[in-house]
């Protein structure tokens, strides 16, 4: 988990995945948005890109999301996706 603005962010790595919300103030839990870019489908299991990410944290504004083959980044309006130096 990690604290943002007034909520909790929660990754999600089993179906239906992605990046949550707990929202402090309703206790309401919801996909964060804008939804995290698909993941890379750089592994022959065709289910990969559901596995991911594995680890978020925030830091002022600006949100890191990291998934075994996906690097992403948030400035507070849109993700970035970040080419990993060590994968094709």
């Amino acid at each position: 988990f990690a604290p943002w603005r007034d909520s909790l962010l929660m990754p999600a790595t089993v179906r239906p995945g992605g990046l949550w919300q707990l929202d402090l103030q309703s206790n309401t839990v919801s996909r964060f948005e804008p939804r995290l870019p698909r993941l890379n489908r750089l592994d022959s299991n065709p289910e990969y890109a559901l596995g991911g990410p594995f680890f978020v944290q925030a830091f002022g504004e600006v949100i890191w999301a990291v998934a075994s083959k996906d690097i992403f980044r948030f400035d507070g309006e849109r993700w970035e996706r970040i080419k990993h130096p060590d994968l094709p």
